[in-house]
């Protein structure tokens, strides 16, 4: 009636003293936490011997190799930009910091919710690997097309009074007016130009953050008084066309998130999955180190006024061509990764029609035999 139960057991039985079931006893609470521990012991010891068969077997897959080549190239420019797009954007356009903050980080938000919705929609369509990875050089060759645009819509750099250089107005300074050792400080005149400092301009007053008396303005007439910082420009709407494109290329970028991963799954061992997919995100966070420190390094190298060890004043031209052009540099190179792991998807799904193929022809020999 009752199934036997090996092990010691307990009676469970009615107020007449008649036998209802026996069930077999519950073991000591001590004994089954140190069994517990002994077994997670045992899996610990697992993936410790397993994690450097494992880290051979993703390195003998050619496919996961290239897309772990892709994604650290292509976080050069997303760690480096990331960090100085800001102050790109303020030196450039000549925008308040306030105001770049906001509209980038409007245009990056709605970029990315676009791009991640649409990252899963349209990989919702799409099944097998070779999808997936037209879905990624797509998003590559939109993010080519795109940043170049950079370049067109930026601003020229601006003259300024004093300083001596590419972009340097020579001022008449006087005897009383000796402005070797005074701080730079460039300000925009009443007359609407740039100047160096206020001492440049000939100002011998201050009122509050305005400088005032300013004998030496190529044009007394509108205003004899500077305030810190550049003129304004009417390059205010490329600063608009700026956003609206960094806006894009968030969606292009954020399109091939989804399908990445989804070509992780399917190219590697799925017991693998999940090694692989942690080693991605760490090659896609290799480059955050030595990336910053580079764009930093070409963004001094671009500084036209240094106020000691800090830079006043960048070379627009240069920092636009710079960025932009290493933008779509690295873009095209990696390019190359996914045409390599392109060839090697069809001579696999080759070599496989042809197994097929022949297990074929000798099933029908097989067949011709019997008959």
């Amino acid at each position: 009636m009752f199934p036997t139960i090996t092990g010691p057991t307990e009676r469970k039985v009615s107020l007449t003293g008649d036998l209802v079931f026996e069930q077999q006893r519950k073991r000591n609470g001590r004994a089954q936490q140190q069994k517990s521990e002994e077994k997670n012991q045992d899996s610990i010891k697992y993936i410790i011997k397993d994690f450097p068969r494992a880290l051979l077997r993703m390195l003998k897959n050619p496919a996961y190799l290239l897309l772990l080549i892709d994604i650290a190239i292509v976080s050069i420019p997303m760690s480096g930009t990331s960090i100085f797009r800001s102050t790109y954007m303020a030196n450039q356009y000549n925008v308040p910091m306030s105001e770049v903050t906001l509209a980038s980080g409007i245009s990056s938000t709605i970029g990315h919710v676009i791009g991640t919705v649409g990252s899963s929609w349209v990989a919702s369509k799409v099944h097998t690997r070779m999808g997936y990875l037209y879905i990624v050089m797509s998003s590559y060759i939109f993010t080519v097309l795109i940043t170049p645009l950079y370049i067109v819509f930026g601003c020229s750099n601006e003259k300024i009074y004093g300083y001596e250089g590419d972009f340097g107005v020579p001022v008449n300074l006087t005897d009383t007016c000796d402005c070797t050792f005074s701080k730079v400080l460039i300000s925009c005149g009443d007359d609407g130009n740039n100047y160096l400092s206020p001492c440049h301009a000939g100002c011998t007053g201050i009122d509050g953050k305005l400088f005032t008396n300013c004998s030496l303005l190529t044009d007394l007439s509108r205003g004899s008084a500077v305030h810190p910082g550049l003129c304004e420009t009417d390059c205010h709407t490329n600063f608009i066309i700026y956003i609206f494109l960094h806006g894009l290329a968030n969606i292009a970028s954020s399109l091939a998130m989804i399908p990445r991963r989804l070509l992780i799954l399917r190219i590697v061992d799925p017991r693998d999955r999940a090694f692989a997919t942690s080693l991605f995100v760490f090659f896609s966070s290799l480059m955050a180190i030595p990336a910053p420190n580079f764009f930093g390094q070409v963004m001094d190298d671009t500084c036209l006024v240094w106020d000691g060890k800090f830079c006043t004043l960048y070379d627009r031209d240069k920092v636009r061509y710079f960025l932009s052009g290493i933008d779509v540099g690295v873009h095209v190179v990696v390019q190359i990764t996914f045409f390599l792991m392109l060839a090697l998807f069809k001579w696999e799904e080759r070599k496989v029609k042809r197994e097929n193929a022949k297990k074929a022809s000798q099933k029908d020999l097989e067949m011709e035999g019997k008959t």
